[in-house]
């Protein structure tokens, strides 16, 4: 007997055992449906390009209609952008968001007893001020 021998099968190879229930797919069934769901796909995209939905009257973004506020978590960007330039009031809340993301490498104070941390939490008490005032007084304009 040569080594060769052992690496030819004996019998049919041992079957993937699949849980109770399960059946394989059959690779022609796959291949039909894949195809099916490219063919809706196409099909739905026609549709869409050729007979778009009738929406109504374009919206115009420069008029707002009267009484429209956003939610109350919302308001207080509502209000700072009715206060400020339109580009000062697109850019500093991104500018915000990014630098509370960068504030644990840029704050390098050791301490964390509140008491050492008289920037930080003047800071923090301030923005809450801010923010409260002008959730409010979104709300009652």
């Amino acid at each position: 007997m040569s080594e060769y021998d052992s690496l030819q099968p004996d019998s049919e190879p041992d079957a993937v055992e699949l849980e109770p229930g399960l059946q394989p797919v059959p690779s022609e069934q796959l291949i039909a449906q894949t195809t099916a769901v490219v063919l809706l796909l196409c099909l739905y995209s026609v549709l869409c390009i050729f007979l778009p939905a009738a929406l109504g009257v374009r919206a115009n973004p420069v008029l707002m209609p009267r009484g429209a506020k956003p939610d109350w978590y919302f308001l207080f960007l509502y209000e700072y952008v009715r206060f400020v330039p339109p580009l000062v009031g697109a850019l500093t809340p991104a500018l915000l968001i990014v630098l509370l993301g960068a504030w644990p490498f840029l704050d390098r104070n050791p301490s964390r007893d509140p008491r050492k941390r008289i920037l930080a939490l003047v800071l923090v008490i301030a923005t809450v001020a801010a923010i409260l005032a002008l959730t409010y007084a979104g709300w009652v304009s």
